[in-house]
């Protein structure tokens, strides 16, 4: 091989990585969750300042405390920054809602997981 063909091997390698090690860092947001007090019971909202890709389409589970590991009540997915859980026999007792991961690979953004505060049905 040449000196001036391995030359443009390197330099077109290089280039190639260049271009691709910006689309492979993601900008991470923070989200919050809010769990509601009011009927129906298990609902509420997702904020984020990274826009509608960290409040739509997030998976959302409600969550019964307990002692060991917590009781998944149900799950559901936000639109439009609203989720609603149903579960139409609950008892007293306390609850929480937990957001996963979300966001766009293919857009370079990453929503961070997030949790409610609890709240306690009597």
């Amino acid at each position: 091989m040449s000196p001036r063909v391995r030359l443009a091997t390197i330099a077109a390698a290089g280039a190639a990585v260049v271009a691709i090690a910006p689309a492979s860092a993601a900008t991470s947001y923070s989200t919050h969750l809010t769990l509601s007090k009011k009927a129906p019971a298990f609902h509420g909202k997702i904020f984020s300042p990274g826009g509608s890709l960290c409040k739509n389409h997030r998976t959302i589970g409600m969550y019964k405390t307990r002692p060991g590991k917590d009781k998944l009540l149900g799950s559901t997915t936000s639109h439009h920054g609203k989720w609603f859980v149903d579960h139409p026999n609950f008892p007293s007792g306390e609850y929480y809602a937990k957001a996963k991961v979300g966001g766009s690979a293919a857009l370079g953004i990453k929503c961070r997981a997030t949790k409610s505060r609890i709240v306690v049905v009597d």
